[in-house]
């Protein structure tokens, strides 16, 4: 079971994003549930629905985790049918502009949802002193009997010093949410820092909210970490969230898919490593591989030095032609970049 935290400053979107991940996941397959861990109850809160216990309730042994998780409906009934027709509207205007072109655009008669009919939502703490006092090989231990019933699990954390919580402590990784606002991006550099203090695994950093301005280059470097995720701007959704379900076809929600892809695909490379460093092919392995095989092509490279500058010549007309390709190539670059609409165009573009 992989366990991915998603953090970040507060009014950035993390709630949001954990909530559209884990219903990504659900539609490629995977059995993923969110674990409500922001004191607020953002999940729940998001969602409409009421637990009546809590994680917290059940490592006090005074509930179970079946009592604990709220299997919350996804069905067109939540999505209201008035704000869907005007997303839709909008969205087909945006990509006539976008194309230059007329398109056929279905309406809301002819929108197709995903087939996830739930999402499993486990309540957490009801306060910071709460999540501070649990014990996070205790937490760990609870959450491993949720093995037999989903494969990913996404935690929605709450605060900005969760760094030190059971909650992140227990994730197989954490990936931080962030928009271009200043505040935001300091923020979270610092929430990166004090992760990397102690000991949680960084994925990376999720620019929400990125418009066509938005510069991911200079972003990641001020949070200090590779994006893993980039969601467009796009005002149009909060009344049709989890948007992934509502408005699949939309840029946003393709936005999700992507950013699951991400999650999954830095869990299996980290499970590589860790299989192969226990196999006996970690670095070192590697290192010492290396110098063999280098010592035993010692002589081999002096008795091809001759031939090599016999085709010295050859070579060099050849990366004179090739030269002039990427200068092709450039150009052709060049006319991408004027003709690409921006961030949200190349966003949308991918759909």
């Amino acid at each position: 079971m992989d366990i991915y935290a998603v953090a970040g400053p507060d009014g950035t979107g993390k709630t949001v994003t954990a909530l559209n991940v884990a219903v990504a996941f659900r539609t490629e397959g995977r059995y993923a549930a969110v674990l409500d861990a922001d004191i607020e109850g953002n999940v729940t809160t998001l969602l409409d629905i009421d637990p009546e216990r809590t994680l917290d309730e059940v490592l006090d042994g005074d509930a179970t985790l079946r009592e604990a998780t709220t299997e919350c409906e996804l069905s067109p009934e939540r999505v209201p049918e008035t704000d869907l027709q005007a997303y839709h509207e909008a969205l087909a205007e945006d990509r006539r502009a976008f194309r230059s072109a007329e398109q056929e655009f279905p309406g809301i008669e002819e929108t197709s949802f995903p087939e996830v009919d739930s999402v499993p939502v486990i309540a957490g703490w009801p306060s910071e002193r709460r999540i501070a006092a649990t014990d996070p090989a205790e937490l760990e231990g609870l959450l491993q009997e949720l093995v037999m019933a989903y494969d990913v699990i996404v935690v929605d954390t709450g605060g900005e010093s969760v760094a030190a919580t059971a909650p992140v402590a227990v994730a197989d990784g954490v990936a931080i949410v962030t928009s271009p606002a200043e505040p935001h991006v300091g923020t979270a550099n610092a929430m990166a820092g004090e992760c990397q203090r102690n000991g949680a695994p960084l994925i990376g950093t999720v620019m929400n909210r990125a418009t066509d301005e938005t510069s991911i280059t200079a972003l990641t470097e001020e949070v200090g970490l590779e994006a893993v995720g980039v969601v467009p701007a796009d005002e149009r959704t909060p009344a049709l969230e989890p948007v992934r379900y509502a408005v699949p076809d939309a840029p946003v929600a393709s936005a999700y898919d992507r950013l699951a892809d991400s999650l999954a695909e830095w869990g299996e490379s980290v499970a590589a490593e860790a299989s192969s460093a226990a196999d006996g092919g970690g670095p070192e392995a590697s290192t010492a591989s290396d110098a063999d095989a280098g010592g035993s092509d010692a002589g081999d490279t002096e008795e091809t030095q001759d031939a090599d500058g016999a085709d010295a010549g050859g070579e060099d007309d050849d990366a004179g032609d090739d030269a002039g390709d990427d200068d092709a190539r450039d150009d052709d670059a060049g006319d991408d970049d004027e003709g690409g609409g921006g961030l949200l165009g190349r966003l949308r573009d991918l759909d």
